[in-house]
């Protein structure tokens, strides 16, 4: 496995998308970014979509719990 420099940012295009990821695109859930919700303190948007989709499982969980 090859390692890439942190700033390099990587693209895919294909007919109807354009994928890319990296730090250093302002639209990569990657960029840094730091915002403070709810008390919590998150450096990118991507963690914060990670803590809200772990919430939401674990939710989902729980009402299934509550099924009779």
């Amino acid at each position: 496995m090859t390692s890439r420099p942190a700033s390099e940012v990587l693209v895919k295009i294909t007919e109807k998308f354009v994928f890319f990821w990296g730090t250093t695109d302002s639209f990569s859930n990657f960029h840094p970014a730091p915002f403070e919700y709810k008390g919590n303190n998150f450096l990118t948007s991507e963690q914060f979509i990670n803590v809200i989709a772990k919430y939401l499982i674990q939710l989902t969980q729980v009402e299934r719990e509550r099924l009779p």
